[in-house]
C-alpha cells in the first residue's frame, strides 16, 4: 500500500516508493531500559535521516540529547558524536575534521584540568580555540568552515 490508515480510513503515514531504492528506515523496539530505535539502513554509506516540515513549520522535539564521546589523549574528535567531552589532566590537543552536512554541530566541554586546544581543519575564526577547565562552546559547520556560536569569554581564539 501507499499509506497506513487509522480505524476511520484516514491517513496516518503516507509511503512513497522510489525506483531502484537501496536505503530505508529500520525501526527496532527496545527492552525495558532502552527506547526504540529509528535507523537509516541500506546499501549507502554515511546516510542522513531527513525530516522535512511543511511550509514554515518546524521539526519539534520534547527533549533532545546528543551522542557523546570523551577524548582523553591527543587526537581527532569523534566524527560520529556531536558532544565531545575533553578530559585530560594536562594540555589536550584535539583535531576537528570538516563536517559532512551543512548545519552539523559539535559541542565541546572541558572537564579536564589541562587546557583543551581544538584545531579544526577549516575554521572561520582563525586556526584554533582553547577551552579552560569547566568551559564549553558550540561549533556549526557551514559547508566550508566551522564557526563558533556563542563562545565563552574564557575561551582563547588563535
Amino acid at each position: 500500500g501507499t499509506s497506513l490508515n487509522d480505524v476511520n480510513g484516514n491517513e496516518l503515514i503516507k509511503l512513497t516508493a522510489t525506483g531502484s531504492a537501496v536505503n530505508e528506515l529500520t525501526i527496532a523496539n527496545g527492552a525495558s531500559t532502552t527506547g526504540p530505535t529509528l535507523s537509516a539502513t541500506g546499501g549507502g554509506a554515511n546516510l542522513n535521516i531527513i525530516m522535512t516540515s511543511k511550509g514554515t513549520g518546524s521539526v519539534q522535539f520534547s527533549k533532545a540529547a546528543y551522542t557523546s564521546a570523551t577524548i582523553t589523549a591527543n587526537g581527532d574528535a569523534s566524527d560520529a558524536a556531536t558532544y565531545i567531552i575533553c578530559n585530560k589532566a594536562s594540555g589536550l590537543a584535539v583535531g576537528l575534521n570538516d563536517g559532512t552536512t551543512v548545519g552539523e554541530y559539535r559541542i565541546f566541554t572541558n572537564k579536564g584540568a589541562g587546557v583543551a586546544t581544538v584545531t579544526p581543519d577549516n575554521f572561520a575564526g582563525g586556526t584554533s580555540f582553547a577551552l579552560a577547565q569547566n568551559e564549553g562552546c558550540t561549533c556549526v559547520w557551514d559547508g566550508s568552515n566551522w564557526f563558533l556560536v556563542g563562545n565563552q569569554s574564557a575561551m582563547t581564539i588563535a
